[in-house]
């Protein structure tokens, strides 16, 4: 018989497949979230405003109190 004959590769493929499923099954079990409290998260803008912040390059001038209307008023803005 050959060495490699598919009868005994097939199983030790799948006894291999098997192991890593069963592996990364129990470490993801492992660091599941434990329904615990949630940390809370601070984040500086609201939701909405990110994706105008990412449009404008993120520039730390326009925050949500920006007065975008005034960018497509056509007047010249005094100083």
């Amino acid at each position: 018989m050959r060495p490699w004959h598919p009868l005994y590769v097939a199983p030790a493929a799948m006894l291999a497949a098997v192991a890593v499923f069963a592996g990364g099954f129990w470490a993801g079990l492992a660091t599941a979230d434990t329904g615990g409290p949630a940390a809370p998260t601070t984040q500086p803008f609201p939701d909405w405003f990110l994706p105008i912040w990412d449009a404008y390059d993120r520039n730390p001038a326009v925050t949500p109190a920006f007065d975008f209307a005034s960018l497509y008023s056509g007047q010249v803005a005094s100083e």
